[in-house]
């Protein structure tokens, strides 16, 4: 049951996903799987879309900070990142993977087949 899950949780979550560059999407995969359960992990921006940003400062470790403003390089000691509201992917897909195996499906699917 968990590989199975995992996977499905892995493909739901791939098309969840929301896709700036798709590095994100492409990260996500199942890293293990027991009868029990499932590790699905993501890589690039996953925690900050699945999580949000609060909005903050940054301020330059060394001398200045080089970011892009309207397109273009700007350089400053200090940016005002205005924060990123949650834009969850992989609970959902869980959530919903989990519906569309749940234990219920497999014994009556295993019944039918076996009938």
């Amino acid at each position: 049951m968990g590989r199975d899950w995992g996977k499905e949780t892995a493909q739901l979550a791939r098309g969840r996903v929301a896709k700036r560059t798709g590095a994100t999407a492409r990260s996500i995969r199942l890293q293990s799987a027991s009868d029990n359960g499932a590790v699905v992990v993501a890589g690039g921006a996953a925690r900050f879309l699945e999580g949000g940003v609060k909005r903050h400062d940054i301020e330059a470790r060394g001398r200045v900070l080089r970011y892009t403003m309207n397109g273009r390089p700007a350089f400053g000691k200090r940016v005002h990142n205005p924060g990123m509201r949650k834009q969850p992917f992989l609970r959902p897909a869980a959530l919903e993977a989990y519906r569309k195996l749940s234990p219920g499906k497999r014994v009556v699917d295993a019944w039918n087949k076996a009938a």
